[in-house]
């Protein structure tokens, strides 16, 4: 399974027709025509982001510069942009119909440890135990309903890679038995009264830390001016501070 992997990254760094997007963080090579794509950090930890989907289609209006490409995927009625903005992969899928469409979709690999899943106070599911697997594969997880962050997270030892949705709307993540380990599907609906039809990810590589996806969806939160801290909160609901210290 490690080998498969190692080879898989090595055969989407190795195509003339991929796009490679690169900053000081790390690099990433994405295939417009099925948009596998495979990251590696600048220290050459190699990262997955998605398997190939099959059946897209050709390639048309390929956009590309050092940090940037968009392009079309008219057999699909799919316009997808990726871009790197300081060592973020922000990825962009536009749908002109209405339908459902899947993507990211990560293989498990020797590599993945443990799935990072903001359920509640937060749940960190260890792949190699049967148990857990069985759990994450119950159901999908729905993004505003099951999740208290839209966003999850993969251990893969000295690295983790975070994944947070810009549109939280509409998004079905779910995970399946895959040998030792677990694939990541996320699901997202392009509903028929939604005109805008677009959903994103924001890609980040971190540390190790089980907490690293929170840090780095905060960031995010406080440069975007969408964070709110609890002195804005308590100026807002002054009966707020009656829970100060509270053990809930």
């Amino acid at each position: 399974m490690r080998l498969s992997l190692i080879l898989s990254a090595t055969a989407l760094f190795g195509q003339t027709h991929g796009i490679v997007l690169e900053d000081r963080a790390w690099k990433v090579n994405i295939d417009p025509s099925t948009l596998a794509a495979a990251g590696r950090t600048a220290d050459g930890k190699a990262l997955p982001i998605s398997d190939g989907v099959a059946g897209l289609g050709a390639v048309t209006d390929l956009q590309r510069s050092a940090a940037a490409a968009s392009w079309n995927l008219p057999a699909q009625q799919i316009h997808v942009a990726a871009r790197m903005d300081q060592g973020r992969l922000f990825v962009e899928i536009a749908s002109a119909r209405p339908r459902d469409f899947t993507w990211p979709v990560v293989a498990a690999s020797q590599e993945q440890r443990g799935i990072i899943l903001p359920r509640g106070e937060g749940l960190y599911i260890p792949v190699g135990e049967k148990r857990w697997r069985e759990f994450a594969s119950e159901r999908p997880f729905q993004t505003m309903e099951d999740l208290s962050m839209p966003l999850w997270g993969v251990d893969y030892g000295d690295r983790s890679l975070t994944c947070v949705l810009t549109n939280p709307l509409d998004n079905f993540l779910s995970f399946e038995p895959d040998g030792a380990g677990l694939r990541i599907r996320l699901t997202h609906h392009f509903p028929r009264n939604d005109f805008a039809r677009s959903y994103g990810l924001i890609i980040v590589p971190g540390g190790p830390s089980a907490i690293e996806p929170a840090r780095i969806f905060r960031q995010w939160l406080v440069e975007t001016g969408q964070f709110v801290g609890l002195k804005e909160k308590l100026a807002n609901l002054p009966e707020l501070e009656k829970l100060f210290g509270a053990a809930h």
